[in-house]
């Protein structure tokens, strides 16, 4: 006799047997990624480093429709996340990462010890990165504090703001000269030596900053010098220019030079380092040809009959071709710079209840463009 199973068993089997092929296939092979959940503030990569940068290829046909969907992606995301009805959202005010920004303002021993740590793994974390992407690392160089002048200048920018507060941000200068920098007013000899004479400390100090002979930003803090303002850099070099333009008028030729090679100096300071950014390759070109344009406009034509030496004054400015090695040095320090100044902190911070735990693929993705930059750069030739 042969045996019938019951519709029971069968409809047991066909209800059942999905399910068991579900997870055997399905479930299984991921429990291992399962079983070991991420850590907040613990960075771990789930891949070997790519080999090749991350990219999106759009069409033509698509482009139109992806930039309309760009454009209200990086509109409409902050509000769309403090939508009352969306159910993600969080009522905290604050942009994302702030935590941490936060924390480096408190007075609170516990804060700055937090703080202290926080920077010890930011360190220990930017050099684990090096080894996994060595073409972003860069050889540091040792230069004696007395002879860095981008530490000099930093020290300098700080002592001002610390003197004058954030709303003077940079030199104060009488309303003749402001209006003669800006090519809305005659020269006045007067006035520029008066001044000058006033803030002879403050002119020959930043003299002093521009001549010294190298840069570096070997063991300074990264918030020190991750952003770079133009305002005080400009302002200062055009005392400079000033002290110039009047050197010049009075036939002193060397004094002259000396100021502008001082100015350049300074304006060489924010690329010489090892790290530079585009910001402070942004000012130094900035500061450069305003000074290139201020010689030849207005001391050139200044010096007496006969001490106009071209030569002399072409080593001071030292006009340049940069080759495309240098954008991909630029785009080194600038991936240094926010590595360590904001993307590490934001993904080592535990204590950010907003902190994202795929950190390791973040830190692939973020650097993936600044790599194919670098890779292309440093192999062209002009």
């Amino acid at each position: 006799m042969k045996y019938r199973p019951s519709k029971s068993f069968v409809y047991l089997m066909v209800t059942f047997c999905p399910i068991t092929v579900a997870l055997v296939f399905g479930l299984l092979p991921e429990l291992p990624g399962m079983a070991v959940r991420p850590i907040p503030g613990e960075i771990t990569f789930s891949s070997e480093k790519p080999t090749s940068p991350i990219t999106i290829t759009v069409s033509a046909r698509e482009r139109s429709s992806s930039q309309r969907s760009m454009e209200w992606f990086e509109e409409g995301y902050e509000n769309l996340m403090k939508w009352e009805y969306n159910p993600w959202k969080t009522n905290k005010p604050d942009d994302f990462g702030c935590h941490y920004l936060k924390l480096l303002g408190s007075n609170s021993p516990s804060d700055k010890a937090y703080c202290r740590e926080m920077e010890r793994r930011i360190e220990a974390w930017y050099q684990k990165l090096l080894l996994r992407y060595p073409e972003m690392a860069v050889a540091m160089k040792t230069v004696p504090d007395d002879q860095n002048g981008f530490l000099k200048w930093l020290e300098f920018s700080e002592r001002w703001k610390t003197t004058h507060g954030p709303g003077v941000s940079s030199l104060v200068l009488p309303k003749e000269l402001d209006q003669y920098l800006n090519h809305e007013g005659p020269w006045n000899a007067e006035v520029t030596k008066t001044w000058l004479a006033q803030q002879k400390a403050l002119v020959d100090e930043i003299r002093t900053i521009g001549l010294m002979p190298d840069e570096s930003v070997n063991g300074i803090a990264v918030d020190r010098w991750g952003f770079i303002p133009a305002r005080l850099a400009r302002s200062c070099a055009q005392s400079l220019m000033l002290e110039a333009r009047l050197a010049a008028e009075q036939g002193d030729t060397a004094t002259a030079l000396e100021s502008i090679k001082a100015a350049k100096g300074l304006a060489d300071h924010f690329t010489g380092v090892e790290t530079p950014t585009l910001l402070g390759a942004t000012v130094q070109i900035l500061l450069q040809r305003g000074l290139e344009k201020f010689t030849f406009t207005e001391l050139l034509p200044t010096l007496p009959a006969g001490q106009l030496d071209p030569i002399a004054w072409e080593k001071v400015l030292n006009p340049v071709v940069s080759p495309p090695s240098e954008f991909a040095r630029y785009m080194k320090g600038t991936w240094s710079a926010t590595t360590r100044q904001y993307v590490l902190p934001m993904l080592l911070d535990a204590e950010d209840p907003d902190v994202i735990t795929d950190g390791g693929d973040f830190l692939d993705a973020q650097v993936a463009p600044f790599v194919e930059i670098v890779r292309t750069h440093d192999r062209a030739a002009i």
